[in-house]
């Protein structure tokens, strides 16, 4: 599985159509939204179910203003180990910032 994180808008998507040549060999990918992160009750299940795609992009939660809402601190703590455990589990993760991929684990040559 390969796990593609990084900020909102940094161009997650277009990175992966372009690594992957996703035209050209049909892939599962999956980007789950924040409020289903959120409503996952059963934590390791929803880790297995994501992990059975072939890309999962995520966006990086936490790297700003921290809320004073309970209900989002909560969120952005499962988010983050989602994240964890996403990359973990990844044979590569790339973190793309400014619609540049880094590979932080593993490599894109296979």
């Amino acid at each position: 599985m390969i796990f593609v994180t990084g900020p909102r808008y940094s161009g997650k998507h277009v990175v992966v159509r372009n690594m992957l040549q996703l035209s050209e060999e049909p892939m599962r990918v999956i980007d789950p939204s924040l409020e289903d992160v959120g409503n996952a009750t059963d934590f390791d299940a929803y880790v297995k179910e994501l992990c059975a795609y072939d890309v999962v992009i995520l966006p990086e939660v936490g790297s700003g203003v921290v809320p004073m809402d309970a209900e989002a601190v909560n969120l952005r703590e499962k988010c983050g180990e989602l994240a964890q455990r996403l990359a973990t589990q990844a044979d590569v993760v790339v973190r793309v910032v400014c619609g540049i991929p880094q590979i932080l684990k593993g490599t894109m040559d296979s």
